[in-house]
C-alpha cells in the first residue's frame, strides 16, 4: 500500500541456467530514486547514452562447426574497439520458441531478426545463458548486462514462422490483479480500497499461436486483455515511488476466465451461526437484514488456471523501452472485429500501486509475473467489451495488441473436457 518501509533486495549468485536462487545469502536496504520518464531503469540501459551505440567497424565471424541442437551461427569475436554513441538506439525483445521439440530462448534485434539468446550472450563474453529466466536473474546481479548484448552482430533469421512458447515458461509465481478497471469497479458493493490478488499456475501458460481449448459446457468463458510485468529484482516492502525499478520488462497476457467453472465448481456459500459471524466477514458486501450471516467463498482455481487459460507473449519488452506503463493502448479482437479498445490509464490502481501492495505480502523474485488486470471497455457491437465475447460459442481467434509490446493471437478450439 505504498508503505514507507525501505525496499530490500536479496540476491544469489546467478547460474545462467534459469534455476531459482538459493535462500537469501545477502540482504541490503537500497534507496532507489525513481527515474524520469524516458530514462533507463538499468545503468547503461537502452535509453542511456552508453546504450545508444554504433559499432566502429565490421567484425567478420570465425569459422566454427554448426550445432544442430541450437543451430547457432559462427561466433564473431567481441570487438574491444566498439564505441558508443548518444545518437543511435538499439532495442531488444526476448522470447522463447519451440525448436526441434525443445524450448529455446531467443532475442529480436533492432533489425527485426531473431537469434538464439545463448549465442548472443556468448559473443558478449557472458557465457551461454540458455533461458529467459536465467537472463533475468543475471541482470539482477549485473545491472549493465543488457547493454553488453549486441544481437545485430550475429546473422539472424526471420521472425514470421516462430513456433511460440510462453516467453518466460518457468516463473515461480503468476500473480494477478482482479477488478482493476474503473468501469468494472462501478458495480462493486464496496470498494476494497486496495488491489485484489489471485494466483494462476504456470501450467496454464501457452505461447502465441497455440490453441485456447474450451469445453462449451463450461458456460461463460471470456478473454481478458492485460499488461503483465516480469519482475527483475528480489523485492519486499517496495515503496510506490520505487516500484517501477523492480521491473525487468512487460508482456501481453490474455487472462482467460471461465465464470461457469468458477460458480459451478469453485464457489460455495455457508451460513454462519451468530457467534461465528465476525464483522470482517461482511465488510465487502451488502447485508440483507440483521439475520444475514451468509458467507461466500469463491476460488479462482479452475476458472483462471485451467490448461491453456494463460496465453502470453509473444515477446518481453524491456522496461526501459516503456515510457509510462500507465499510458498504453490496448486493443482486443475476435477475428477481425474489435471487442475492446481501452487504456491502462483506466486502471483503478496504477501499476506502481499494485507492485507496492503485492510486495507487502509476497516476496517478489526475478522472473515472477505480475498481471495488472483487464482493460475491457466496450463498443456498439460488443457493449460489454471482453464480457461480450463468449469463447465457448465463438469460432476463430482472439488477438490482443498493445503498442509497443506487440500482438498476441490464439485460435479457439472447442473440446469436451477441455485440454
Amino acid at each position: 500500500m505504498g508503505s514507507a518501509t525501505p525496499s530490500s533486495s536479496t540476491t544469489a549468485t546467478p547460474t545462467g541456467t534459469g534455476s531459482r536462487p538459493s535462500p537469501a545469502t545477502t540482504t541490503s536496504s537500497i534507496r532507489i530514486t525513481r527515474r524520469p520518464a524516458g530514462t533507463s531503469a538499468i545503468p547503461g540501459g537502452p535509453r542511456s547514452g552508453a546504450f545508444r551505440r554504433r559499432r566502429s567497424g565490421s567484425t567478420k565471424p570465425r569459422n566454427s562447426k554448426a550445432s544442430r541442437s541450437a543451430r547457432r551461427p559462427s561466433m564473431p569475436r567481441p570487438s574491444p574497439s566498439r564505441t558508443f554513441s548518444p545518437t543511435a538506439r538499439s532495442s531488444m525483445k526476448f522470447g522463447t520458441r519451440i525448436l526441434d521439440g525443445r524450448e529455446q530462448a531467443i532475442v529480436r534485434g533492432a533489425d527485426g531478426a531473431v537469434r538464439a539468446l545463448a549465442d548472443v550472450t556468448e559473443v558478449a563474453g557472458l557465457g551461454r545463458i540458455n533461458d529467459v529466466l536465467g537472463l533475468v536473474q543475471a541482470c539482477d546481479q549485473q545491472p549493465d548486462l543488457l547493454y553488453r548484448l549486441d544481437p545485430d552482430a550475429l546473422p539472424g533469421e526471420a521472425a514470421e514462422t516462430i513456433d511460440w512458447a510462453p516467453p518466460l515458461p518457468n516463473p515461480s509465481m503468476i500473480l494477478n490483479v482482479a477488478f482493476n478497471n474503473r468501469e468494472l469497479m462501478r458495480n462493486a458493493h464496496v470498494d476494497p480500497g486496495v488491489p485484489n490478488f489471485f494466483l494462476k499456475p504456470p501450467s496454464c501458460m501457452i505461447g502465441s499461436g497455440k490453441e485456447i481449448i474450451v469445453d462449451p459446457d463450461w458456460g461463460a468463458v471470456i478473454p481478458e486483455p492485460e499488461v503483465c510485468a516480469v519482475i527483475g529484482k528480489r523485492a519486499k516492502h517496495v515503496r510506490e515511488e520505487d516500484a517501477l525499478d523492480v521491473i525487468f520488462g512487460f508482456l501481453i497476457h490474455n487472462d482467460i476466465t471461465s465464470h461457469g467453472l468458477k460458480f459451478m465448481k469453485d464457489s460455495i456459500a455457508v451460513t454462519y451461526p451468530p457467534d461465528m459471524a465476525r464483522p470482517e466477514f461482511y465488510t465487502w458486501r451488502r447485508l440483507h437484514g440483521e439475520e444475514d450471516t451468509d458467507a461466500y467463498f469463491v476460488y479462482h482455481t479452475r476458472s483462471k488456471g485451467t490448461d491453456t487459460f494463460g496465453p502470453m507473449g509473444p515477446w518481453i519488452t524491456t522496461a526501459d523501452e516503456i515510457d509510462d506503463p500507465n499510458d498504453l493502448h490496448v486493443t482486443g479482437r475476435l477475428n477481425d472485429d474489435v471487442f475492446t479498445q481501452d487504456h491502462t490509464g483506466n486502471y483503478r490502481f496504477s501499476i506502481q500501486r499494485c507492485i507496492a501492495e503485492a510486495s507487502q505480502h509476497f516476496t517478489l523474485r526475478p522472473g515472477d509475473l505480475l498481471s495488472f488486470g483487464t482493460t475491457g471497455k466496450g463498443n456498439d457491437k460488443f457493449p460489454r467489451g471482453h464480457k461480450s465475447v463468449l469463447i465457448g460459442q465463438q469460432q476463430g481467434s482472439i488477438s490482443i495488441e498493445i503498442d509497443p509490446l506487440g500482438r498476441l493471437e490464439n485460435p479457439i478450439r472447442h473440446q469436451q473436457g477441455g485440454a
